[in-house]
């Protein structure tokens, strides 16, 4: 079954929330967008729309 669009700012929200795995200490844009399979633009859409902000 295909994911929605409320599934997958779900999934970028939970991950951003989350502590990303190896050695880094944070998520960059990048890596999210690669993690959830989307464009590194959507995922700086998804933060702004919840006004969140990389560190």
């Amino acid at each position: 079954m295909a994911q929605t669009a409320t599934d997958t700012v779900a999934e970028v929200l939970a991950l951003t929330c989350s502590e990303p795995l190896g050695e880094v200490t944070h998520w960059t844009g990048r890596a999210l967008a690669q993690a959830v399979g989307i464009s590194l633009r959507s995922v700086q859409c998804i933060w702004d729309a919840h006004h969140l902000q990389p560190l």
